[in-house]
């Protein structure tokens, strides 16, 4: 149990750190959300107190559902991303591996290839730490076994 709750910490510290960038690389960003693909908040960040994680994650879950739904209904191959725009501005909402999901909240200022290209590197960047360190911790666990 302890175990788990460590890497959950350390997979939080990836996702964080990610932050930073972001709203560094991305003028008119004002809100970051990673959630999982059921729906549940998992980390955010929003220059508005008012703006509703709970909620904006379970969106981003279903928008993202409909949209793979919407593709495979069209015989086209899997969905990469959502796009939302209005009036006010963009969300993008894409998979970072098959359990979370990354929304990104900017401005209609932003620039919209912008926001999305630096979303798809972030969600690369996040997987690929990711994966490497469940690799480890199974190559961990692996050697452990092996030396009883």
């Amino acid at each position: 149990m302890a175990e788990a709750q460590a890497n959950d910490r350390r997979s939080l510290e990836v996702l964080e750190a990610q932050f930073d960038a972001l709203f560094d690389r991305i003028p008119g960003l004002y809100g970051v959300l990673f959630s999982t693909a059921d729906g549940d908040p998992v980390s955010t960040r929003f220059n508005a107190d008012d703006m509703q994680r709970e909620r904006l994650a379970a969106m981003s879950s279903s928008l993202v559902a409909l949209g793979e739904t919407m593709a495979k209904g069209a015989h086209q191959q899997a969905c990469d991303y959502v796009i939302v725009q209005s009036g006010d501005g963009y969300i993008v909402s894409l998979r970072i591996g098959k359990r979370l999901l990354l929304s990104a909240f900017a401005s209609k200022d932003t620039n919209l290839g912008m926001l999305l290209s630096s979303c798809q590197g972030t969600a690369e960047a996040i997987s690929a730490k990711l994966r490497r360190r469940e690799a480890s911790n199974n190559k961990g666990r692996t050697g452990n076994g092996q030396d009883r």
